[in-house]
């Protein structure tokens, strides 16, 4: 019951982070240069990475209720956490910078595409 539970709120996160920002704002878009607008609201206004968030609940969710009770259940998503973690970390650039690297019709067609 926990692990279901963890599963749906980290998919709930990871499905509204794709709402907000779209597939080319997910997949990094601002750094291989498109435009990407920042959101600021639900699930950014709570967290400041909510798809990692979202993905570390639905490991943890997974193993929890394929592994429990094993002693080495929490191994995995605890090792994916760290992974998780460090990548928030290094990922570094204020991801509010826009990049303009391409032309805006280029950029227009493609958010009419993610919509």
């Amino acid at each position: 019951m926990a692990g279901t539970a963890l599963i749906i709120a980290g998919q709930i996160l990871n499905v509204s982070v794709f709402y907000r920002l779209g597939k080319v704002g997910v997949f990094y878009g601002s750094k291989l240069g498109y435009r990407v607008r920042w959101s600021k609201r639900f699930p950014f206004s709570y967290l400041e990475h909510p798809q990692y968030v979202g993905a570390v609940l639905s490991i943890w969710g997974f193993f929890l209720i394929m592994r429990f009770p094993h002693p080495d259940w929490y191994m995995l998503p605890a090792l994916e956490t760290v992974y998780y973690t460090l990548g928030a970390y290094l990922e570094g650039a204020d991801p509010r910078i826009v990049c303009t690297a391409r032309p805006d019709s280029v950029n227009d067609q493609i958010h009419s595409d993610a919509s």
